[in-house]
């Protein structure tokens, strides 16, 4: 069966971020996965939540191969609209031997927080308005 990449992805909490290798099919030759979520300006997200600008340091975590899960904690520091794009690296040099899988995708997590923040103390400041009930009427 040929080899057919792909992933999922799950954000918990506000920073950590789970992907998860869905591939079917096999390939011996592949020996190695590489995560490149990328920002709007092409610069990349590193394992530890540092901005890697374009063209500096390396621009992809390692996923190793053995893992079908990859566990980045601390690696959203705010909102991001990311494309995680995942690619199997194989030992052969044949393009059509290496294979990618791309997610783009908006994680808003930080701002459901502040909302649920501020709700709770618009709640706390005035109780007489969230408790009266002749309003509704």
């Amino acid at each position: 069966m040929a080899f057919e990449a792909s992933f999922s992805y799950q954000q918990y909490g506000t920073s950590t971020l789970v992907l998860t290798d869905s591939s079917t099919g096999v390939d011996a030759t592949i020996t190695e996965r590489r995560v490149y979520p990328y920002l709007y300006d092409e610069s990349t997200i590193g394992s530890d939540g540092e901005i890697i600008p374009q063209g500096e340091g390396t621009p992809y975590i390692v996923w190793d191969i053995s893992d079908s899960t990859l566990t980045l904690t601390n690696i959203l520091t705010r909102d991001w609209a990311l494309n995680i794009n995942v690619i199997w690296v194989t030992a052969t040099p044949d393009p059509d031997s290496t294979y990618e899988y791309e997610i783009l995708t908006c994680f808003t997590a930080y701002t459901w927080v502040f909302v649920g923040q501020l709700t709770t103390e618009q709640y706390a400041r005035y109780p007489y308005i969230i408790n009266d009930n002749k309003a509704s009427r």
